[in-house]
C-alpha cells in the first residue's frame, strides 16, 4: 500500500487567519483605549469621565437623567444638613 502524503498546508494557513484575525481585532478594541486613556490621562480624568464627557457632547443633553438623579441625591442631604444648622431656612 502506498501512504497519502499528509498536507501541512491547511494548518498553517488556520493559523495564520487566525493571527491576521487577532491582530486586526486588537486594533479594533486597542486604538480606541489607547485614545481614551491618553485624553483621561492628559486632562486629569478617569477614562469613564471622559466617555461620560463625550456621551454628553453627541448626545446635546446638559446631563442625561441618571446623572441629574446623582446630583439631587447628594445636594439633597446638603440641603437638609444646611436647613438643620440655620432655622431661617426652610427645605
Amino acid at each position: 500500500m502506498t501512504k497519502l502524503p499528509v498536507h501541512k498546508k491547511p494548518a498553517r494557513k488556520r493559523l495564520r487567519n487566525l493571527f491576521i484575525v487577532l491582530v486586526i481585532l486588537l486594533l479594533i478594541v486597542g486604538m480606541p483605549f489607547l485614545l481614551l486613556n491618553y485624553q483621561a490621562h492628559k486632562s486629569g480624568m478617569s477614562i469613564s469621565q471622559v466617555i461620560q464627557r463625550r456621551m454628553i457632547k453627541s448626545d446635546g443633553n446638559a446631563m442625561s437623567s441618571e446623572w441629574r438623579l446623582a446630583n439631587e441625591i447628594v445636594t439633597v442631604p446638603c440641603v437638609a444638613l444646611n436647613a438643620t444648622m440655620h432655622s431661617s431656612v426652610i427645605v
